[in-house]
């Protein structure tokens, strides 16, 4: 009868280090990815919105003056999905303030730098506008 052939303790920690080393490689890529991917649906979502608030500026004579305006349900434009309306949408906060040109649309991070690294902020000329926190405190 064949016996089989058994790892040694040593063979199995060497294996274990080259995994541990691997995963401290990839895991801030990944991390980053992420981070980015967020930052990049944000910037997204704000020229969404910019487009919603000319809609509804060409339907109603104004400007939105909240996000459940342009949201779904009863007296609402359905120009936006519900959870866009309701304020937070990965990783992010998003806020309409009226203005007395018009608006200031923002996306803040819910969780600097985990969630995003940058504010975006848009109003109605479509300029998109990018900062990054000072402190590195975001708005809850």
């Amino acid at each position: 009868m064949k016996q089989g052939h058994a790892f040694t303790l040593l063979e199995l920690m060497i294996v274990i280090a080259i995994l541990m080393i691997l995963g401290m490689i990839t895991v801030p890529r990944v991390q980053e990815a992420l981070v980015s991917a967020r930052e990049s649906a944000a910037q997204q979502e704000v020229h969404n919105l910019y487009t919603a608030q000319a809609q509804y500026l060409s339907q109603y004579g104004r400007y939105a003056v909240s996000l459940t305006e342009l949201g779904p349900g009863a007296g609402a434009a359905g120009l936006i999905a519900e959870d866009l309306a309701a304020g937070n949408k990965s990783g992010y906060h998003y806020e309409i303030q009226a203005t007395v040109q018009g608006y200031r649309l923002s996306a803040t991070p819910l969780n600097y730098p985990v969630s995003g690294r940058v504010t975006f902020t848009c109003d109605q000329t479509g300029v998109l506008r990018q900062a990054r926190p000072v402190s590195g405190a975001a708005k809850n």
